[in-house]
C-alpha cells in the first residue's frame, strides 16, 4: 500500500516538472542555430563543388548522347547525320539528311551556360556520321577529299572554363568513348 502511494505522488511530481519544462531555453536555442549555422558553412564549399562536378557531367553526358543517336541515326536512316557544336551558343544540333534539304530534319540539345565544351587537337566543329559506319570531319562526305576523324581529336567538358573534367573522344570508325580527368589542361 505505501508503495502505490509512493508511486502516485512520484508520478504527480514528474507530471509537473515536465510541464514546467517543454520548450527550449534562450541560450539553448542560441547554441542549437550556432551548431547549425557552424555545420551549413563547412558544408557550403563542398556543395558547390558537387553542383559544378553535376553539371560538368550532365553536358558531357548530353554530348555523347547527341553523337550516340547520329550515329545510329545515320545507320537506320542510311544517310548522313551531321553533329554541329556551336561553343557560342552552347548547343549542339544534329542534322539528317541533305542540310538544305526540305526533308532533313534536326534537333537541338542545349548545354548549361555554365559549362564550356572545347575542341582538342584540332577537332572540327561539325563532324558527319555517314550511312557507311565512316566518321568525317565537316559536312563533305561525297567528296575524295573527305578527312576521317583521326584519333587523337576530342572535346573537352569543363566547368566556367576551369580545369578540364572530362574528355569526349570519337574515332573515324564511329566509337565514342569518354573519360574524366582530374586537371590536365585547361578548357578556353
Amino acid at each position: 500500500m505505501w508503495m502505490g502511494i509512493v508511486m502516485k505522488v512520484l508520478n504527480r511530481q514528474y507530471h509537473r516538472d515536465q510541464e514546467r519544462e517543454q520548450g527550449f531555453t534562450l541560450i539553448e536555442l542560441v547554441i542549437t542555430i550556432a551548431i547549425m549555422a557552424i555545420i551549413a558553412a563547412m558544408a557550403a564549399p563542398n556543395m558547390q563543388k558537387q553542383i559544378q562536378q553535376a553539371k560538368t557531367r550532365e553536358a558531357a553526358s548530353v554530348f555523347v548522347n547527341a553523337l550516340k543517336e547520329a550515329r545510329s541515326q545515320a545507320l537506320i536512316t542510311q544517310s548522313n547525320t551531321i553533329v554541329t557544336l556551336d561553343t557560342a551558343a552552347k548547343r549542339i544540333t544534329l542534322t539528317s539528311g541533305a542540310v538544305n534539304a526540305s526533308n532533313s530534319t534536326s534537333k537541338t540539345y542545349q548545354i548549361d551556360n555554365s559549362v564550356n565544351i572545347s575542341q582538342i587537337s584540332d577537332a572540327p566543329n561539325t563532324i558527319t556520321f555517314a550511312a557507311n559506319k565512316g566518321v568525317y570531319q565537316g559536312i563533305d562526305t561525297e567528296s575524295t577529299e573527305r578527312k576521317k576523324i583521326t584519333l587523337g581529336m576530342g572535346y573537352g567538358v569543363c566547368f566556367n572554363k576551369g580545369l578540364l573534367k572530362s574528355i569526349i573522344k570519337v574515332d573515324g570508325n564511329g566509337s565514342i568513348s569518354t573519360e574524366e580527368t582530374a586537371v590536365n589542361g585547361s578548357c578556353s
